[in-house]
């Protein structure tokens, strides 16, 4: 108790600033915290959707190119526009499904979209390369790596 006389204010005008100001301030911090965290988790999960989006529309499209030209020339269309590394494994299984880095705000929300987007097994790894993120993706008669960058979920706000 003597510890919180010495420290609180003895005027008058201090016990007032600090009775306004006091609650003021943690209402600012309050809101500017949630409206952060709300920010954030809007545009993971949107980013993490439009990862997704194209993670899908390769998926789909590798079904119609099954000649080894075609199937290269694709992919290098996969890395020139939509900047995915794309690696197809013929005759490859998926491997247990345990995924790395899933307890992160983006790996959540990654494995969250892609069990939404995807008809296909996954396996995702966020947490083994510091610039890259690896996706897996179980085809039925192979496997396609995916590797992109972590900017493509890096929100900078």
């Amino acid at each position: 108790m003597t510890l919180l006389r010495r420290i609180a204010p003895k005027s008058l005008q201090g016990r007032s600033l600090l009775i306004i100001g006091l609650p003021l301030f943690i209402v600012q911090a309050i809101s500017l915290w949630v409206f952060y965290d709300r920010h954030v988790d809007s545009l993971t999960r949107r980013l993490a959707g439009h990862l997704a989006g194209e993670l899908r529309l390769t998926v789909n499209t590798l079904r119609e190119y099954r000649k080894p030209a075609d199937l290269v020339w694709f992919l290098s269309e996969v890395q020139t526009n939509l900047g995915i590394r794309a690696t197809y494994r013929r005759g490859q299984k998926l491997g247990p499904i345990v995924h790395k880095g899933a307890d992160t705000r983006i790996g959540a929300e990654l494995v969250r979209v892609l069990a939404e987007y995807l008809r296909n097994p996954f396996v995702i790894d966020t947490v083994s390369s510091e610039r890259d993120i690896k996706i897996v993706i179980g085809l039925s008669d192979g496997t396609l790596e995916i590797v992109t960058t972590k900017k493509k979920l890096r929100i900078v706000t």
